[in-house]
């Protein structure tokens, strides 16, 4: 009986066998044909030496092969999808961007896609032009009144606009002042029974630190979900920056997960795939990296995400979180998503409106007197700041500091003493680390150094598209100071390796925004010039092959992918860009570069943009569907 039972079955593998060797080729049951073939290049591999091929192959989500046109074609089968580039159009490593905030974008980008349910009620144009504090709290008392019941949370973001800086710059004191004098009592008055916040960014080194001002409601679900335990400093209702993040993670509302997969997936397809871009690094909080993670399970992620956490963001209890409940997962993760690191609370902010640095002002700011940053603006060194010893911890803890907002020379120094500090000044420990210097504004010379030193990244946007800080930087620091504005050439000869970052997604639908790949790579290659067509400071324009390193492969050494992303070589993941014209053809001027057009974006071997087919993928009907908002910490 066993005998006949193991006859029959050799007999059904045999049958079997036989007929797929019928139906598919000996030799495709051996080994597979490529997935894609892109021939008659210029490929252009940014490998270390450069190299142009003429034809690529791809399968089963990486690169097979790169050579000649006749090798590679060798590879393809009847189901190979190959794609003539006409010894014209180029073909390029997918782009990589070093920050950038799909996360936050989203819900400006697709607010009619969102469940009204779910709609996060935040305004911030509601107090626009109001300069006395009777008619703020009438306008947001009408606002309360006006908003749809079944939106539990009120939230206001409080800013000032104004077309003339200057006139801004007079009422900017003014709001702070009315802000600083509201209490809870006040917002009581005007929304009773629902939550309320209202959130404005001061950084006055003469006032105290404080981030939002809420009502008495929100108030006792703050105490509530952290059962008293935590007592606020006051009772004033001002929310210092970690009692407010802490207020805004894990007590209001946010959107179902669901629905910011769907959007994300959407938003990935619409506005980055178009431009060539292949992987983002950005900083997430835990309910957006459960969104990315969604869609990565079921295979559905568009593009790559390298994230560092917001655990270190303006968090009182960091260290413990992360010894208790993140552990080390940097460099963690799928092919599609991943931990780089951890992001801290900010060392400075921006230009405008004061950043950290070594170099004394010669000149207060346009139309500001008196000037309230005559020192710069350094935020961990104000009173009640938890950024150094936050970076001090993560250092300590083996994490790499990134997703950083920082702009001044110092605070990047500030940064790297972080670093040195946290791994017991152990230079080969903080080599290891490599940190990030994001936005990378402002430099000096001994940072330049220790940047090289510490084996640093400087993520940063090219100076042409930033005019306006240049200018303002020789204003307010003069002309010597300005010099170490986005100096890129300067980093690179130093031995820096540098990214490039857009910095936001506004701008990628307009053909002339410095945020799209192209325009950076045409504004890394030349010079800012002024209104007048007169060049702007000194020259930090880099060769075109440099430029397209910054653009891939040193991409993939921020994201730490470097053996696996940011050129064109066999056993690498198959992410590429296929462009109309080639952009190292001498006979491209370059303030034409920007002109340059994505034809094609491929990501893991997959087609995610053709230009010829393209349409905006449809937003799935379960939007509707999801139900009330959920709060982040879902698993509770």
């Amino acid at each position: 009986m066993m005998i006949s039972t193991l006859r029959f079955t050799l007999l059904l593998l045999f049958c079997t066998t036989l007929s797929l060797a019928q139906s598919v080729p000996v030799e495709e049951l051996l080994t597979r044909y490529a997935d894609m073939i892109f021939y008659n290049g210029p490929v252009l591999t940014v490998d270390d030496e450069f190299s142009i091929a003429e034809a690529v192959a791809i399968r089963d989500g990486k690169f097979l092969a790169v050579g000649a046109s006749d090798m590679i074609l060798q590879l393809a089968g009847p189901k190979t999808l190959k794609v003539d580039l006409e010894r014209k159009k180029a073909v390029i490593p997918g782009i990589i961007n070093t920050h950038s905030h799909p996360q936050r974008y989203v819900s400006s980008h697709y607010w009619n896609y969102i469940p009204r349910d779910q709609q996060e009620l935040i305004r911030s144009d509601v107090l626009l032009g109001l300069k006395e504090k009777v008619d703020v709290l009438a306008r947001i008392k009408q606002f309360v009144d006006e908003s749809p019941p079944d939106r539990p949370w009120v939230r206001i973001n409080w800013i000032v606009t104004e077309e003339d800086e200057k006139q801004s710059l007079i009422v900017e004191p003014m709001v702070d002042q009315m802000f600083f004098e509201m209490t809870k009592e006040d917002l009581d008055r005007v929304s009773p029974d629902r939550p309320l916040t209202v959130r404005r960014f001061i950084y006055d080194p003469g006032k105290p630190r404080i981030q939002a001002v809420v009502n008495s409601k929100a108030v006792e679900l703050f105490q509530q979900k952290f059962h008293n335990l935590i007592r606020l400093p006051n009772n004033t209702g001002h929310f210092a920056s970690y009692w407010f993040e802490m207020l805004y993670d894990e007590v209001t509302p946010v959107l179902a997960r669901e629905t910011l997969a769907q959007l994300y997936k959407r938003e990935f397809l619409e506005w980055f795939a178009p431009v060539g871009i292949t992987t983002i690094a950005t900083r997430l909080k835990a309910f957006h990296i459960a969104a990315f993670a969604l869609l990565d399970m079921r295979g559905e992620l568009p593009l790559r995400m390298a994230y560092a956490h917001e655990i270190g963001r303006e968090n009182p209890f960091f260290e413990r979180d992360v010894r208790r409940s993140l552990g080390s997962f940097q460099g963690y993760g799928s092919e599609m998503l991943w931990m780089v690191g951890v992001s801290v609370p900010q060392p400075d902010t921006s230009i405008n409106s004061g950043l950290c640095s070594i170099f004394p002002k010669i000149r207060m700011r346009p139309g500001e007197s008196p000037d309230p940053y005559p020192a710069g603006l350094c935020k961990w060194d104000q009173p009640g700041s938890i950024g150094r010893s936050t970076a001090v911890a993560a250092s300590r803890l083996g994490l790499r500091i990134g997703g950083t907002h920082t702009a001044g020379d110092k605070a990047y120094e500030m940064t790297l003493d972080a670093v040195m500090e946290g791994t017991g000044g152990d230079l080969a420990a903080a080599r290891e680390l490599s940190p990030v210097l994001e936005h990378g504004a402002l430099a000096n010379p001994n940072l330049i150094a220790r940047a090289r030193e510490l084996n640093a990244i400087w993520s940063s946007r090219p100076r042409v598209g930033e005019e306006s800080d240049l200018k303002r930087l020789e204003l307010m620091y003069g002309q010597e100071v300005a010099r170490m504005y986005r100096p890129t050439r300067t980093l690179i000869e130093a031995g820096v390796t540098v990214t490039w970052e857009s910095g936001g997604t506004s701008g990628y639908d307009n053909p002339d925004s410095s945020r799209r790949p192209m325009n950076a790579l045409e504004n890394f290659v030349t010079r800012p010039k002024d209104e007048r067509g007169e060049l702007i400071g000194t020259d930090e324009s880099v060769d075109r092959k440099t430029a397209l390193r910054i653009l891939t492969r040193n991409g993939a050494v921020y994201v730490m992918k470097e053996k696996e992303l940011g050129s064109l070589e066999a056993g690498k993941w198959a992410d590429l860009v296929v462009l109309d014209k080639n952009p190292l053809d001498p006979a491209i001027p370059d303030d034409k570069l920007s002109e340059i057009q994505v034809l094609m974006t491929v990501a893991g071997g997959k087609v995610i943009y053709d230009r010829a087919t393209f349409v905006p993928p449809p937003v799935d009907v379960r939007l509707a569907k999801d139900g009330m908002p959920i709060i982040d910490n879902e698993t509770e």
